[in-house]
């Protein structure tokens, strides 16, 4: 039977699954990191030999292989990739179909349906598929990455040096400090300084973790939340029928900090109240099947 291969190549590792045209998943294959921003060779290097591995596995029945549907993080901002796509396409002989992994996570998560996804993780983003794709967001965490692990680490590091400089004693702010090893406020943000953004995104972790102790913690989270919230009320905007929108939620923060998707939900809920929520336990390399159904030649 026919099938096409998804591929969700994303900074930590790249996740591959042959599809055939009726949805079902025949196999999986993972591999290492494939963010092409941060490493364009490995990236490369990893797509080649994944593609490779699946092609020497299947043998005669390459040739049933309609597409090569791949979601790249990375690839909006390093340009196209382009030169990538070329290449694949000369080595292996059918069509490669190059794509953000948030593009390839609308696809999946809203099962070729239209509507707006949330992504919150250590990064965020809005991104909508109406007529077109758009998005909201997503400038990194230089100058957004509102609602993401980042962003709650950002306000809770914030909250420390506002007591500190405040001279304030605070329960919360203590505790961090000691979940850190930590003796003061100096001593954190000097470590901070040491470390890179998935590091400082982990600390979101700590914060999550006492907000059922502190409130102040659990207003981090909520204040974070309300901040991705108001970048879907900025999509949802855009589009005139509101009564049957669908919103996909996607991402560690989201899919797995009850308290951070309560707020999330019940912001958006009180301007829409008709909006419905979805959410998948597939990998995303799924969304390949559902952009072939939407684009294969009849």
């Amino acid at each position: 039977m026919s099938f096409i291969i998804g591929i969700d190549s994303g900074g930590t590792h790249i996740v591959s699954q042959v599809i055939d045209v009726d949805g079902n998943i025949k196999e999986r294959f993972e591999v290492g990191p494939g963010n092409i921003l941060v490493d364009y060779d490995k990236t490369r290097l990893n797509l080649f030999n994944l593609i490779n591995q699946i092609k020497s596995k299947y043998g005669n029945q390459w040739n049933e292989c309609k597409a090569v549907i791949i979601g790249i993080a990375g690839l909006d901002t390093f340009g196209g990739g382009s030169e990538l796509k070329d290449e694949l396409n000369l080595k292996f002989g059918i069509p490669i179909i190059l794509m953000s992994d948030a593009m390839l996570a609308l696809w999946n998560i809203l099962s070729g349906k239209k509507g707006v996804v949330a992504l919150a993780g250590t990064g965020s983003a809005i991104f909508s598929r109406f007529n077109n794709i758009q998005r909201v967001g997503g400038w990194g965490y230089l100058f957004g990455d509102e609602g993401s692990a980042f962003d709650i680490s950002r306000r809770t590091l914030k909250f420390l040096t506002i007591k500190y400089d405040n001279q304030e004693n605070n329960s919360f702010a203590s505790k961090f400090i000691q979940e850190l090893g930590k003796n003061n406020v100096p001593e954190v943000i000097a470590d901070i300084y040491k470390m890179n953004r998935k590091q400082i995104a982990n600390l979101a972790l700590i914060t999550s973790e006492l907000s059922n102790q502190y409130p102040e913690a659990l207003q981090i989270i909520e204040d974070s939340a309300n901040s991705l919230a108001d970048q879907a009320l900025l999509m949802l905007k855009r589009w005139g029928n509101k009564s049957e929108l669908l919103i996909g939620e996607s991402g560690s923060v989201l899919q797995k900090n009850r308290d951070y998707q309560f707020y999330f939900e019940k912001r958006i809920l009180g301007i829409y109240p008709k909006v419905k929520f979805v959410y998948t336990s597939r990998n995303n390399s799924f969304g390949a099947f559902y952009w072939y159904q939407e684009n294969k030649e009849d």
